[in-house]
């Protein structure tokens, strides 16, 4: 996922600076801890268990001055997490240092709510196909099959919410 790769890469950078808490004070939020805020706000998390884990261990250490990211997850003692970060890494090594695009702090913002928006777009186009499927099986049973209809229903109204931020017409 693209999503975990921003996070392997650009964990620590932030994206957010002076945001106010609800105690008035102020904090600066970078990447992982964005992601994480953003997805755990509609109960989202990675279906994958180890890409979950890493998001987690990621904002677990944001707070710490020296965390880096790509540094951290390279040199991860769990084999499975920094062979991950590897893999992920390894694209990026390949463009020579002049190509890279600059990555300001507005394009690294930018970048992360897209594809948090692509994300959450993956997800509810999954969980509308379990939907149908589901009714599919409760043709006997009226009340399931009301109440499935209508989280269709509103699967659909979001499904339309998040193409519309990511700029794309959906049309039912």
């Amino acid at each position: 996922s693209m999503l975990i790769q921003m996070i392997v890469r650009y964990g620590d950078a932030v994206i957010y600076r002076n945001v106010e808490t609800e105690d008035g004070s102020l904090i600066d939020i970078n990447v992982a801890q964005y992601i994480d805020y953003d997805l755990s706000a509609d109960s989202i998390s990675f279906k994958n268990k180890l890409y979950a884990r890493m998001l987690a261990e990621a904002v677990e250490h944001s707070s710490e001055p020296s965390f880096k990211a790509e540094t951290y997850f390279l040199n991860h003692p769990d084999f499975e997490i920094s062979n991950a970060a590897s893999e992920m890494l390894a694209d990026r090594f390949q463009l020579s240092k002049s190509n890279q695009m600059a990555q300001g702090e507005e394009t690294l913002r930018n970048k992360t709510v897209h594809l948090i928006l692509d994300y959450r777009l993956d997800y509810v186009e999954e969980k509308l196909k379990n939907l149908r499927i589901e009714l599919g099986g409760a043709s006997n049973d009226m009340e399931k099959m009301k109440s499935i209809m209508e989280e269709i229903k509103e699967m659909q109204n979001l499904r339309n919410v998040i193409a519309k931020e990511l700029g794309n017409e959906i049309i039912i």
